[in-house]
């Protein structure tokens, strides 16, 4: 089973994208309050598997996510 750590809640667009990418396979997604707390989360587990957006139509690019990459 993969685990997918996400910015925001259950049902959140990043837990959509999440599994839509991984289609068919198991997740366990990780939610987590910041971007940056995927960063710690996945510093705790290197078999964790960090999900963000890097860009989005409202908001355009999303510099702080460019930085924490």
């Amino acid at each position: 089973m993969k685990r997918v750590a996400i910015q925001g809640g259950f049902g959140a667009y990043h837990e959509i994208a999440a599994r839509n990418y991984f289609e068919g396979e198991e997740l366990e997604i990780v939610p987590c309050l910041t971007f940056r707390d995927i960063f710690f989360e996945a510093d705790k587990d290197p078999g964790l598997i960090g999900m963000m957006a890097i860009e989005n139509t409202i908001a355009g690019g999303l510099l702080q996510n460019h930085d924490l990459l």
